[in-house]
């Protein structure tokens, strides 16, 4: 996890200023609980003010504008108590300054990963603003007018600052752990989007294979390697080319927008065996699938997608970890050795929605060779998911980038499922995966700079938005629908919660019945029996599924 040291400064003083709300809620709170009628007789006093009188009742302005501004009293002597505050306490109830002060303190623990719990500081304020507002103008007591004034300032200065803090960003501190220019000039530049334009290919087709062709042919994807192979001074035979698909993630092979073609990616692999380079790995590693189901071994999935394994072997970077110094904030982490003694990268990715990012393409596509199998404790909860990627990508460059977006996923489930995939026909490549990327979010009808990885990879190599040379079509996906962004901050609240994660996955997520199904607690049996019922509304299932629920 990056240290409160990599802060940007939006982040310390949205950090300073939650610290802030978490102190004066907590006492404010106490003070309304234990001495509330004192507190109300302050507020009447004050409205007796010369200079509030003449700002609610002879302001030349309201005047002009026809406003009848009130300053009447909350409380009054001799009557029972609660009688003219019930509306006040609605606004200002204890329950509510506790809830606040806990949302502040919590979220300043951590103002990237706890970003979520922000969101109800600012709503609460906003409510309670604008109804203390709409009551002050029925009724004219000066304490909700007290109200407004207090709590929309709080509301505008607290949502500004969290629009402010880009936590996509990298902030400057951050930028001193990039590996050195010098020592590694030749890797780092093979990522960089440096001042020559970059060519993009993104080509539309009723054939996949001819889609492909013409994304490497003109995009000069053998010149590339070439040059690539004579720089390694090795024979082609000893020249390892290691492709990362996308296919951890598949559940059920019917659904084929979860993913990466296997028909396309062999014949890219078939094709670079023809032209004499003979060593070649496909790799992945394998994800938090596992911890629920059996048989999600790399090489395992892979067979069940439809890999044969000609020509090509397949490697599972978990099973073969091994310890690497990244330096920076990821420092000792591991590393599957075929990916990093790997001569040429290509990243093959699958053209995916993704529910903590907007989308998931070649940059996302590398999260998959960061090897440990529990991926929602160790990166999400632990590290978070977009900058050990780039950080893995600083010292292992990929040198190509195809998205397989022949058959693509939409929507708030697209990178688990889809059961109504969008038959898109096109393929897209280029060398640099940033700009790969770039077009593949363009394509979406998105702003690239969304995704939190390609904030961080544009300020690490470079922005690639001028430099783009689009070879092909330019059109938008339609029909295509992308992941709403309240979906996306909720979520980053409960990916810090490893707990209501897990939870959650063990018992909604599907696996086909190739994949058996790890033993459960009788209470997790439980939930999962009651969720069969809305499974087929995101998952392709069997048919057995509907007749196999039963009471656990």
């Amino acid at each position: 996890m990056i240290g409160k040291e990599y802060y940007t400064t939006s982040e310390k003083c949205l950090t300073y200023l939650l610290r802030i709300y978490s102190i004066l809620f907590l006492v404010v709170g106490y003070v309304f609980l234990l001495f509330p009628w004192f507190t109300l007789k302050a507020i009447d006093r004050f409205s007796e003010n010369k200079i509030v009188l003449w700002l609610l009742v002879r302001n030349p302005l309201f005047e002009w504008l026809g406003w009848e501004l009130g300053h009447g009293k909350v409380y009054a002597e001799g009557t029972p108590q609660g009688t003219f505050a019930e509306y006040f306490w609605v606004f200002l109830g204890f329950s509510m300054m506790m809830t606040i002060a806990a949302c502040s303190y919590i979220s300043s623990k951590d103002i990237r990963k706890n970003r979520s719990v922000i969101v109800p500081i600012i709503l609460s304020k906003l409510a309670s603003s604008l109804s203390a507002l709409t009551f002050y103008y029925s009724r004219g007591i000066f304490a909700h007018l007290a109200i407004f004034i207090t709590d929309f300032p709080l509301a505008l200065l607290t949502l500004y600052l969290y629009v402010k803090a880009d936590t996509g960003c990298i902030p400057e501190v951050y930028q001193s752990c990039k590996i050195d220019k010098d020592k590694d000039k030749y890797k780092y530049r093979e990522m960089c989007i440096g001042s020559e334009n970059t060519k993009v290919a993104c080509i539309y087709d009723e054939n996949k294979f001819i889609a492909l062709n013409q994304v490497l042919e003109k995009t000069g994807f053998y010149d590339i390697l070439e040059r690539k192979w004579e720089g390694s001074g090795k024979k082609k035979v000893d020249f390892l080319i290691a492709v990362k698909p996308n296919f951890m993630m598949t559940y059920n092979r019917t659904d084929e927008s979860t993913y990466t073609d296997p028909e396309l990616v062999e014949h890219l692999l078939n094709e670079l065996h023809k032209r004499g380079y003979t060593k070649l790995a496909l790799v992945e590693s394998r994800n938090t699938y596992g911890l629920y189901f059996d048989k999600r071994e790399v090489k395992e999935v892979a067979k069940y997608v439809g890999y044969q394994g000609k020509n090509y072997r397949i490697y599972d970077l978990t099973e073969e970890k091994e310890e690497f110094d990244y330096g920076g904030p990821l420092g000792c982490h591991y590393v599957g050795p075929t990916w990093r003694d790997a001569d040429f990268r290509i990243s093959f990715a699958k053209n995916k929605t993704h529910s903590f990012c907007y989308y998931t393409l070649t940059l996302k596509n590398i999260y998959g060779t960061l090897p440990l199998e529990n991926k929602l404790f160790e990166y999400h909860k632990k590290r978070e998911i977009d900058w050990p990627t780039i950080e893995t990508l600083k010292h292992f460059p990929v040198h190509y980038g195809i998205i397989d977006a022949f058959i693509s996923a939409d929507g708030p489930m697209g990178v688990i499922s889809d059961v109504r995939p969008n038959h898109t026909k096109t393929l897209i490549g280029g060398e640099k995966i940033v700009a790969v990327d770039w077009v593949g979010a363009k394509k979406m009808g998105l702003n690239p700079l969304k995704s939190r990885f390609m904030k961080i990879a544009v300020n690490e190599f470079g922005s690639p938005e001028d430099k783009i040379e689009w070879i092909g079509d330019e059109t938008p996906y339609h029909p295509w629908k992308n992941v709403n962004p309240f979906l996306v901050d909720i979520l980053a609240l409960a990916e810090d919660s490893w707990r209501l994660s897990h939870s959650f996955m063990s018992t909604f997520i599907f696996a086909e019945d190739y994949f058996p199904r790890k033993p459960m607690s009788i209470v997790f049996r439980f939930f999962h029996w009651l969720t069969l019922p809305i499974l087929p509304l995101f998952f392709r299932t069997d048919h057995r599924l509907r007749k196999s629920r039963r009471r656990p």
